[in-house]
């Protein structure tokens, strides 16, 4: 089975979001282009040598959920493979 080791900034580029005073400072917190003039909708992703940081990209000061490396990307397998697909009604 293939799982890429890192996203694929090509066919998903991402820009930098602003860091609260809460954020690492090292680190910069990224945002989807696909969320241009949907702020409300959007997540910020925040990688690290430890990790993976998500917060709420209309809370910025708030809470962050954090994930292991194997944890992101098991998530981001299971979205490729549609398994977060919705059922039509």
């Amino acid at each position: 089975m293939y799982r890429p080791a890192h996203l694929d900034s090509a066919s998903h580029p991402v820009t930098s979001a602003p860091a609260s005073a809460s954020a690492s400072a090292d680190r910069a917190w990224l945002r989807s282009s696909f969320c241009q003039g949907a702020a409300d909708t959007c997540v910020d992703v925040q990688l690290g040598p430890g990790g993976v940081g998500v917060r709420d990209s209309k809370d910025l000061d708030g809470p962050v959920l954090r994930f292991t490396p194997e944890e992101w990307e098991a998530f981001l397998l299971g979205v490729r493979n549609g398994e977060f697909e919705l059922p039509l009604i």
